[in-house]
């Protein structure tokens, strides 16, 4: 039996990707003559419901696995559904189960993933359906602090008598906002389950199925900057008890094999894998017991990509996977049945937003699907399906929003228009909650400040661009520093105000900071809508598409807007004769040249529309057109005399994607404040503070600007971004002409 120990690991342990001493080559005998005894887990993770072409060769790589290395053991780390194909959640998962049973599952963990058809569809699942038992020792009832789930089983493999505890990460409490069941934290519940395996000699060997896991794929990334990270896995590996003699993970979606050293003993490693999600391979972990010793005396672990033998040959030669053939035969079937159903219509391809591709005559095509970096046409469907949806709540949501990871297909009518069910279910594969939370002008300007990721440790993260409803929109320059990019807000036309609350229909995840969006933890004031977002999308799009083809939107949410040094505009507020007094609109001089770069103004989503021009009006009234070219254009004209003593609405309209961005300001009375006017620009003077108000006595102001205000708001105080300023109580969907 495994030693127990304690104490902290020490760090700069070497990463494992290869078999590990004390082994020889995979496919060696796996039981060992005398007092040895070479044990084999092969392991799943993060299935999530692939029922597909795939599945047959993802059972036959599990079992010539097994059939090489007796005696053997098939384990799951979670998520064997939830955010599944169609053809496993258009039967409840029963395909899933299934097939999982016909490989003789011997355990799985909980997965978060799992609980998202609900919690009592999936207690009713696992008991009445699943053959194998669900193991999480830190699912607990709130009311009395019973266990949920068996915490751990003891199972006999070779004559070794194997414990196998199972914890699920605690981040799933977000699904269930009510507090029941409630989720402990993992490491303390994963340490008394191995604790009690030891003291009582339950077990010879222990292994911990985690579905919780790293935030590296390893290679490129090594342990050591796995632990440098200092996330949930290096907590997992230092903390987790020394009993526990391999780790297996699960949840993040990233791929790596570690030989982490033992918290206490620089003598011992143990295996910390996770491996491929959605069936595209699995882990293999192999222990050697010695029964001389009482302790594992070597290990190895390895990721297994998919075996290349011929589909025939795995169904011929292995009875279970005959079985998982034939399962998916039947569920394929059934979703080619059902799936195919039309859903609704649409005027044209609804998609993500696509990279590698070209604007033609028809639009954007080409390229390849799934940029999360861009804003895209299916996201603003979406995010609308956020807010619509969620209406009839006592306090609706005024708007929406979503991650674009969570949004992993494209809406492809047939020559008909019609989009089938398959397609509409499928633009979902997480399956997470629909929701409505408060949120402050404040923390909404950090959620978009989020979009520049960084960890919470500080370290870049890339770039990933929200979904927005088409009733709130942003403006930002990304040459500013990090953090202070944001420029300004508009809900409805009108400036988001900093201190003000507001009500967002988003993703459930969110709220757990998901994706580096670490915000969404402080959003308060939080109701379940009952829906989840595949149940919503699918009720959303029937109900737009009753009422006519559904035509996708081309308008951007984000534009970028960087004023040219020397404009009016530009440059410190007071320098550059700007107002940046409470929520007051910046002032300039009659005469004064007011200059700016606009970009980012065209959409790469399928048949997205390349802008040729931007039309500049003040007040209403065309001031001047500027050439668009690759999504681009440059903005330069003298404040008309006319104008003097006015407050001023600068509409910029883009064609023909129809993005509208608008910015106020305030001409001063007179030109005396000593700034240069006509062409040359203008500084300095303005008009009284009593003359500064903002355009339209209705209009929610922006935080005070520059350095001074909450944000350091630049001194963009009265720019807005236009996306459709329609009130929510009589907003139509855009629809194709009858």
């Amino acid at each position: 039996m495994a030693t127990r120990r304690t104490g902290s690991v020490l760090a700069g342990a070497a990463t494992l990707m290869m078999m590990l001493s004390g082994f020889g080559s995979p496919s060696t005998a796996s039981a060992t003559a005398g007092s040895e005894t070479e044990l084999t887990f092969v392991v799943t993770n993060d299935f999530h419901g692939r029922i597909d072409a795939n599945t047959v060769r993802w059972a036959g790589t599990i079992e010539e696995l097994r059939a090489d290395a007796e005696p053997s053991m098939f384990l799951s780390v979670g998520d064997n559904f939830g955010n599944s194909l169609y053809a496993s959640s258009v039967q409840g998962e029963k395909p899933t189960v299934d097939v999982l049973n016909a490989l003789e599952l011997e355990a799985s963990a909980v997965g978060n993933g799992d609980l998202f058809i609900g919690y009592d569809n999936f207690k009713k699942l696992a008991s009445e359906r699943m053959q194998s038992p669900y193991l999480a020792a830190n699912i607990v009832d709130a009311t009395t602090g019973a266990p949920l789930f068996e915490p751990y089983i003891i199972r006999e493999l070779g004559g070794v008598r194997v414990g196998i505890i199972g914890v699920v990460t605690p981040d799933t409490q977000v699904q269930f906002p009510g507090g029941n069941p409630k989720f402990l934290p993992l490491v303390p519940a994963l340490n008394e389950a191995a604790a009690e395996i030891e003291d009582q000699n339950l077990a010879d060997v222990t292994i911990a199925l985690i579905h919780e896991g790293g935030g590296l794929n390893a290679p490129p990334a090594t342990l050591e900057d796995e632990m440098a990270t200092g996330g949930m896995l290096a907590t997992i590996i230092t903390q987790a008890a020394p009993s526990i003699d391999a780790l297996l993970t699960a949840h993040t979606h990233n791929q790596y094999v570690y030989n982490a050293p033992v918290p206490g003993d620089p003598e011992r490693t143990r295996p910390v894998i996770q491996g491929a999600a959605f069936g595209q391979g699995v882990g293999e972990v192999k222990l050697r017991y010695s029964r001389d010793q009482g302790k594992v005396v070597a290990s190895s672990a390895r990721a297994v990509a998919l075996t290349v033998t011929p589909e025939q040959s795995l169904i011929a030669n292995y009875p279970r996977v005959a079985s998982v053939s034939g399962i998916v035969d039947a569920a394929l079937e059934v979703a080619e049945q059902e799936g195919n159903r039309p859903a609704g219509q649409v005027t044209a391809p609804i998609t993500t937003a696509f990279s590698g591709g070209a604007y033609g005559e028809g639009g954007y095509a080409g390229g390849s699907s799934g940029n999360r970096t861009l804003e895209s046409s299916l996201g603003t469907l979406v995010a609308n399906m956020f807010r619509d949806v969620q209406q009839d709540q006592p306090r609706p949501p005024q708007f929406g929003l979503t991650i674009p990871n969570f949004i992993r297909n494209d809406l492809m009518p047939d020559d008909q228009g019609n989009v089938s069910v398959m397609r509409v279910i499928e633009t979902f594969t997480i399956r997470d909650s629909i929701v409505a939370a408060d949120v402050t002008g404040a923390q909404l300007k950090a959620l978009f400040e989020q979009q520049w990721q960084h960890t919470l440790g500080g370290e870049a993260k890339g770039y990933i661009q929200l979904a927005l409803s088409d009733n709130i929109s942003y403006t930002y320059d990304d040459t500013r520093p990090v953090g202070d990019r944001v420029t300004s807000i508009t809900l409805d036309g009108h400036p988001v105000d900093a201190a003000m609350s507001y009500r967002v229909g988003l993703s459930g995840a969110i709220l757990i900071g998901i994706v580096n969006f670490h915000e969404g933890v402080n959003l308060g004031g939080v109701t379940e809508s009952g829906l989840l977002d595949v149940e919503g999308f699918q009720r959303y799009f029937a109900q737009q598409s009753a009422a006519g083809p559904i035509a996708p939107s081309f308008a951007k949410h984000g534009v970028k807007i960087v004023d040219v040094e020397g404009s009016a505009l530009s440059g410190d507020p007071a320098a550059a004769g700007v107002s940046a007094q409470g929520t007051q609109l910046p002032t300039v001089q009659p005469g004064a040249v007011i200059e700016f770069e606009v970009s980012a103004l065209d959409l790469t989503s399928l048949g997205a529309p390349q802008n040729t021009e931007l039309t500049v009006l003040l007040n209403g009234k065309t001031q001047l057109t500027a050439p668009v070219i690759d999504g681009a254009a440059r903005v330069r004209f003298a404040v008309p005399e006319a104008l003097q003593g006015k407050a001023v609405e600068m509409e910029l309209r883009a064609d023909p994607s129809g993005t509208v961005v608008q910015r106020g300001f305030l001409v001063a009375a007179s030109a005396d404040g000593g700034g240069e006017t006509g062409n040359q620009g203008g500084s300095g003077g303005g008009a009284a503070p009593s003359d500064r108000s903002p355009i339209g006595s209705d209009a929610v102001p922006l935080a005070e600007t520059g350095s001074g205000g909450p944000f350091g708001w630049a001194a963009l105080a009265g720019v807005a971004v236009l996306a459709g300023a329609i009130q929510l109580a009589r907003r139509p969907t855009v629809r194709a002409k009858r």
